[in-house]
């Protein structure tokens, strides 16, 4: 792996990273304020706002080369309106995060490859009839690619990185530095509870047989949906940093951007009651609803994927259970 594909895994290196975001950040705004004072008022909030922009953006590319949790944390970013930039340049800098969220991640084959035969402990063509060694998605903490089976089922295997456990518990430690960073262009944030629920449900999500639990649980509830599709796994196959599902096919979110009104109406509604109802009827909650984590098949139907970060509800705590 090159130099500049390496995941950072010491506190210090990820430290490091966020700290020169954090003081540069603060130098260019404490300039920017400074030269407002000979600014008109108008002229001085356009200024601030341009910085805000900046600042947002510079915090997802720096979010976006850390990985694991810190990368969480910017794929939020990229569907939900916390306020990061004002809301005149607020399509704009969805647009720029898209390709955080969708983009794969600059680690070789051969480096995942070697994650998937320790985890089997024998070689890639004796578990599978076939692999493609070009990446379909990524993940937080891993990537997913195609496969076929010996008896002929094509599978999403989804590998996670090497070396991301490390990165992921340097940035539990570094964590508060992040959402500070974080708060101080979205007041609205609350750092300590959104921190402790990271903490609580991060190191979850690195083991792929639990997440490969939850994906059953959800698959067997929904299994003859009208609408809703939760592959099946394939639990022989999944292991702690492997995981193997039916492989589904379908129009990811910029796609689905461009459909009619009605019919994106329509995909709404299909997610609202699949998380609704996963949390209110069923008493499980998927915390990682982000747009690449759903698909619209050929028939109409949305897929669900990705099962990490999940949390069961005792049965007393929610009310009103919407119908699913």
């Amino acid at each position: 792996m090159a130099d500049d594909e390496k995941i950072p895994t010491s506190r210090v290196a990820r430290t490091t990273r966020m700290g020169r975001l954090a003081a540069g950040q603060a130098v260019r705004q404490f300039g920017t304020r400074a030269a407002n004072i000979a600014r008109s008022e108008e002229k001085g909030q356009a200024a601030l706002d341009r910085r805000q922009v900046q600042t947002a953006e510079q915090i997802v590319a720096v979010l976006g080369t850390m990985k694991g949790a810190a990368m969480k944390l910017g794929q939020v970013m990229s569907f939900l309106d916390v306020g990061l930039v004002p809301e005149e340049f607020r399509e704009e800098f969805q647009n720029k995060l898209a390709a955080l969220r969708d983009a794969a991640p600059k680690v070789s084959f051969q480096q995942m490859k070697k994650v998937i035969e320790d985890e089997y402990e024998e070689p890639l063509d004796e578990v599978f009839e076939t692999f493609d060694p070009v990446p379909i998605a990524a993940a937080s903490i891993g990537q997913v690619y195609k496969a076929r089976m010996p008896d002929g089922r094509d599978v999403a295997v989804k590998v996670q990185y090497p070396g991301v456990a490390s990165a992921v518990r340097a940035d539990m430690q570094n964590l508060g530095m992040i959402l500070r960073l974080m708060k101080r262009i979205a007041p609205g944030l609350d750092p300590q509870a959104l921190g402790d629920e990271i903490r609580a449900r991060i190191d979850e999500e690195l083991d792929y047989e639990l997440q490969a639990a939850n994906q059953r649980t959800l698959a067997r509830i929904f299994r003859g949906h009208p609408f809703i599709v939760v592959p099946d796994v394939v639990t022989r196959l999944s292991h702690e940093r492997v995981v193997v599902s039916e492989y589904v096919s379908g129009r990811g979110f910029e796609e689905i951007k461009q459909l009619p009104q009605e019919e994106r109406d329509r995909i709404g509604e299909m997610i609202f009651r699949f998380y609704f109802g996963c949390m209110y009827r069923h008493h499980q909650f998927s915390g990682d609803p982000h747009p690449g984590n759903s698909l619209l098949l050929d028939d109409g139907r949305m897929a669900f994927l990705d099962f990490g970060l999940f949390k069961r509800i005792p049965a007393s705590a929610p009310r009103g259970a919407p119908r699913s």
